[in-house]
């Protein structure tokens, strides 16, 4: 949210037009139900049970046609790995059918949450609605990192990486291991705690240093 926040106030401040807007998934939802009075459980707010039924009552809405679809004469969609099913399934009913104006920026290598629970995602873009077949561009050079961080980032997440470069169907998510851009850098710095707290310790004393 912090992030999305950050955006539009600099969008605001180079002069771009406030129908460009910048939400996270569940601040739109939320705007949505606000916009149309939307009834949503007053209990347990902001816990993830509510955030659940927050967006089953936006998907509804927009299901009986009681919200309208088609709003959006485009959509940017980013870090959509992250993103449920039900999420992407409700963005391709934003977008108005005579633009068809939908970007969505996907990277399965970084699907930390559902990685951490040491499942892969089985997706393709027709299940959830989206067209991408013949339109979808694969992204392989890393320009954030140096190489020396890529490097170390590649070994940590070796594991995580099984089966990149796999034959996939076009409108199939591929999982890509990166390949450098060629800027250098200092080398990384790797440590390593007994466990999360002490992680964290470690990181903080380096920070105050």
């Amino acid at each position: 949210r912090t992030l999305a926040d950050r955006i539009d106030a600099q969008l605001r401040a180079r002069g771009v037009d406030e129908r460009v807007q910048v939400r996270t998934f569940h601040g739109w939802c939320k705007d949505v139900v606000d916009s149309y009075q939307l009834a949503v459980p007053r209990d347990g707010a902001g816990s993830a049970d509510w955030f659940v039924a927050l967006v089953q009552v936006v998907e509804r809405a927009l299901e009986t046609g009681f919200v309208p679809g088609g709003q959006y004469s485009a959509l940017l969609i980013d870090e959509a790995h992250d993103f449920d099913d039900a999420w992407l399934r409700l963005a391709t009913r934003l977008v108005d059918p005579d633009t068809r104006s939908l970007l969505v920026l996907y990277d399965d290598a970084q699907s930390i949450y559902r990685h951490q629970q040491r499942k892969r995602r089985k997706f393709n873009f027709a299940s959830v609605g989206i067209e991408a077949r013949g339109r979808t561009s694969v992204l392989r050079l890393n320009y954030r990192n140096t190489a020396e961080v890529l490097a170390l980032a590649l070994q940590c997440a070796r594991s995580l990486l099984e089966g990149a470069g796999d034959a996939l169907a076009d409108d199939e998510i591929p999982l890509v291991q990166p390949a450098s851009a060629g800027r250098r850098g200092a080398l990384p710095t790797l440590l390593i705690g007994r466990s999360a707290d002490d992680e964290a310790a470690l990181v903080a004393e380096r920070v105050a240093a």
